[in-house]
């Protein structure tokens, strides 16, 4: 797949949390073969076209991934549920013992 544009910036500091992520060494693209092949047909077809197309970040440890998402959510105040790593709740919810049961009917405004 030489002629897709890669875009591997997790090794680095210009990513969008500003430092190397822990355990991406070095700048490359990670997947798997059958993913690799398609992609492969995917850019074969989109040349005839003169477009291309761009890989952002095709692999991020997970325990980059986990650390961040943990990071980021204890810091805004919430609390992680130990047996399973993407599961918070918020540590001050406002209706801990209420479970709500109505019909969705129309968009509320974000706060």
């Amino acid at each position: 797949m030489p002629t897709i544009v890669l875009d591997v910036r997790y090794a680095k500091s210009d990513n969008f949390i500003g430092i190397p992520i822990d355990g991406y060494l070095k700048p490359v693209a990670i997947t798997t073969k059958e993913a690799a092949i398609a992609l492969n047909n995917a850019q074969t077809d989109l040349r005839r076209f003169g477009l291309s197309l761009k890989v952002f970040d095709a692999y991020r440890p997970q325990r980059a991934n986990r650390m961040l998402l943990q990071t980021v959510m204890e810091k805004q105040g919430f609390k992680p549920y130990p047996k399973e790593w993407w599961h918070f709740t918020l540590k001050q919810e406002p209706y801990p013992d209420t479970y709500f049961n109505f019909n969705v009917e129309c968009v509320l405004k974000s706060v």
